[in-house]
């Protein structure tokens, strides 16, 4: 028994390969090198499907995380530079009284690790105590142990970040203090947003500019990155490298568009104006708050940046985890092949071997009972490689080079009828038969196998099949010509040769397709030592790309082990030559082929109990451990399930989004009102109403709001479908988008009400005030 089994499984793929071989080499040990015996990892082989989805969802977390710090410090950054901003005159007496800058700094620092130190321990608390109930809940579900404690590498982490943002959000703030002179700071009447400054520098001094040397500095990165580093976790199998760098591009994207996005910002702010301002509202107050827009440009630029951002994540991370709920109901299903499908155990002997008569005797009793739960089944074989005295199978050209390892199985004819046929996608058919349909219209070349079986006449065999000359004088009509006789041999083997449907992976590894001839090398033990070889030669009907329950791939790192499709006829066949061919058999050749996958479909609309009755009869035929059934529509379901764990994850995720986009909303709102309160007091002394003026503020915030989730909705889904045709170059599913629409109706509910509250909060404060002490700005 393999214990504390559940560490291994929840490491990468490596770390957990690498505790598996641990294992069984211990096993091996303890049984002697020489026992008969064959490890299968089971479960292993179980997770490989889920290791992209792994992959997907682990660079999906550390998009949310540098999300989240990056609005967090620009929340912190904007706190900082309003206190700065509002103390701009104590600052000027403190430094006219004689303070030195340094002092001025270390103020501003110790002032921001104030915020920061004690947000760090009410921070690391409450989530350790709301991460307890979550743990509980997520283990109850996947029944598996989860530890309850903080790692130190999380602790660590959380109390790096704590530390290092305010650290660096404080230096834009402390430049603006040490920037101010002592007679502006000491301006009471100064503003910051009608502030014109002045700089001169001397040509000798100029030298390189800052941003020119990071921008090519960042260039000549990205660029080896792409040239370089991509290309080698690609071709060398380092997928967590291979996504973590897809996904900082696309985080690169993101901000790059969401900075870009605010130079469309006025031209939606105007747009906003014309659709929410009507009536006697649009004639009084357009034109201010198109002015206000302009004048508060400078600080609403950070809020209207955050919001953009945050929208664009939003929809993004959204996006991306309906595509995530559908690609792995797809994968699933794709991987299984059927509703029902029962797994052999892959052994050379015939224990593991699905008992195939008793079985299929019952479905056939199934199908013609008057209301048919089933509407079909169908059979596959072992690979030819696990069947008893194989040594290897290959397929080349028939130069013999290059020679690939392949699987070979064996199907019934009706296997595209009993299966999920919509992830049948062939790449190239053979256009030389009439093919019947599946039922969503393509060609059922699997059909063709059997009823078209011997046919196929390739470019090079029209006119017949030219054997090249013999160089002998002997007449070739001579009866005991042995060069006539082996003319008959080559001829009548290409008239025997074996119908196959080929991976698209093998078109450049193998350099073949629909119309080159092919050659397979089936190799079989004599006894422990020798080996020796048949040679069948093959057509390929069809090259695919994908196949219901075998994993075919147009990508050529996967044309070793690619599966190969022959008929049950010519995969007995093989066996039969092996086994006759062999002279240390010890046991009778079987009659028919093993069989080792079992897949039924049920009818439409199935309940669980309907399933269920179907897999407990079927489970009445399994003698051994190694055999398993499956129920993919469950298995479907229950993935649902955790994919409504995550959308909860993604909606609280959105909420912290939006909470500090509104707090950065409220500060730069009540700048902008205490910056204007004399122009509050000119306004109501013109006549316009407390209520008219505080609703020129909630306009001026509903505009940059809304422009800003126009911006930022569009740059969201400009990333997630990018997301989406990236993801699908690797599952090779068809391109499915899936707008988030409940989760876009939510956040833009709380955008409005995030711009509404965050407006009329500082707003309202002056409306109880008189117009002199408006005048006065007091």
């Amino acid at each position: 028994m393999y214990k504390d089994r559940f560490i291994a499984y929840v490491k990468s793929q490596t770390g957990m390969d690498a505790d598996l071989i641990d294992f069984t080499n211990q096993v091996a040990d303890t049984l002697g090198y020489t026992f008969p015996v064959t490890f299968t990892l089971p479960l292993r082989t179980a997770l490989i499907p889920l290791y992209f989805i792994r992959l997907f969802l682990d660079q999906i977390f550390l998009f949310v995380v540098v999300v989240l710090i990056v609005l967090g410090g620009m929340l912190i950054y904007s706190l900082l530079l309003s206190n700065v901003e509002e103390k701009t005159y104590e600052y000027g007496m403190l430094r006219a009284m004689g303070m030195k800058q340094y002092v001025l700094i270390e103020l501003l620092t110790t002032q921001s690790l104030s915020f920061s130190v004690p947000a760090i321990l009410i921070g690391l608390t409450v989530s350790f105590l709301l991460y307890i109930p979550v743990a509980g809940y997520i283990s109850d579900f996947s029944l598996s142990p989860i530890d309850i404690t903080m790692t130190p590498r999380a602790g660590l982490l959380a109390t790096i970040l704590g530390l290092i943002m305010p650290l660096v959000s404080i230096v834009g703030p402390i430049r603006r203090a040490l920037s101010r002179t002592l007679r502006d700071a000491l301006d009471i009447y100064h503003q910051v947003q009608s502030e014109t400054s002045v700089s001169i520098t001397k040509l000798e001094d100029l030298g390189l500019s800052p941003w020119q040397v990071t921008a090519s500095l960042m260039m000549v990165v990205m660029g080896f990155v792409v040239y370089y580093i991509i290309p080698y976790a690609f071709t060398f199998g380092n997928l967590p490298l291979f996504f973590t760098i897809l996904i900082l591009i696309l985080l690169g994207m993101l901000f790059g568009l969401s900075l870009i996005g605010t130079t469309l910002q006025p031209f939606a702010e105007r747009l906003c104006i014309y659709i929410l301002l009507w009536g006697s509202d649009y004639r009084a107050l357009s034109e201010l708050v198109r002015k206000n827009l302009a004048a508060h440009g400078r600080r609403n630029i950070k809020t209207a940046t955050m919001f953009t951002t945050a929208l664009a994540f939003i929809i993004f991370a959204g996006a991306s985890f309906a595509l995530q709920g559908h690609t792995i109901g797809e994968t699933v299903q794709l991987a299984t092949g059927a509703d029902i499908v029962v797994y052999g155990g892959l052994t050379r002997s015939a224990m593991g071997m699905l008992n195939e008569d008793p079985m299929r005797n019952y479905l056939n009793e199934m199908l013609s009972a008057p209301n048919p739960l089933i509407t079909g089944f169908t059979f596959i074989t072992p690979p030819l490689s696990n069947v008893k005295y194989t040594r290897q199978t290959r397929i080349s050209n028939l130069a013999g080079y290059p020679n690939t390892r392949i699987n070979i199985y064996g199907v019934e004819e009706n296997y595209l009828d009993q299966t999920y046929v919509r992830f049948f996608r062939p790449s190239e058919v053979s256009s030389q038969f009439s093919y019947k349909k599946t039922s969503d219209g393509k060609d059922n070349v699997v059909s063709s196998l059997y009823t078209e079986a011997g046919k196929a006449t390739l470019p090079l065999e029209e006119g017949g099949i030219r054997v090249p000359p013999d160089i002998t004088s002997a007449p070739k009509n001579d009866p005991g010509n042995s060069t006539a006789q082996a003319d008959a041999v080559i001829n009548e083997a290409y008239k025997d040769y074996v119908d196959v449907l080929i991976s698209e992976s093998l078109r450049l590894v193998a350099s073949v397709d629909t119309n080159t001839p092919l050659k397979l090398t089936l190799q079989y033990n004599v006894d422990s030592v020798n080996a020796s070889t048949f040679i069948y030669l093959c057509k390929a009907r069809a090259m695919i790309r994908s196949f219901p329950g075998l994993i075919f791939s147009s990508y050529r790192q996967t044309a070793t082990g690619s599966p190969v499709i022959v008929t049950m006829d010519q995969y007995y066949r093989m066996m039969k030559n092996m086994y006759d061919a062999n002279p240390n058999r010890q046991e009778e050749m079987v009659e028919k082929p093993p069989k080792a996958f079992l897949r039924v479909m049920m009818k439409s609309g199935s309940t669980m109990t309907e399933r269920e009755t179907i897999m407990n009869g079927l489970r009445n035929f399994i003698s051994d451990d190694l055999t398993s059934i499956q129920d993919s529509i469950e298995l479907v379901a229950s993935t649902g399930d955790a994919i409504d764990i995550l959308n909860i994850f993604f909606i609280l995720v959105s909420i912290i989004a939006v909470v500090l986009c509104f707090f950065v909303l409220w500060l730069s709102f009540t700048a902008n009102v205490n910056e204007n309160a004399w122009e509050f007091g000119v306004l109501r002394a013109l006549g316009l109403n407390v209520s008219r003026v505080i609703r020129m503020y909630i306009y001026e915030a509903l505009c940059l709001i809304l422009s800003s989730v126009l911006i930022g909705s569009v740059i969201g889904l400009l990333v997630s479908i990018t997301l989406t045709l990236q993801f699908n170059l690797f599952t090779e599913l068809a391109f499915t988008f899936e707008f988030p629409y409940a989760l876009f109706f939510a956040v833009f509910g709380m955008s409005l009400a995030v711009s509404i509250i965050g407006s009329w909060l500082p707003a309202n404060g002056f409306k109880k005030k008189d117009i002199a002490i408006a005048l006065k700005n007091m």
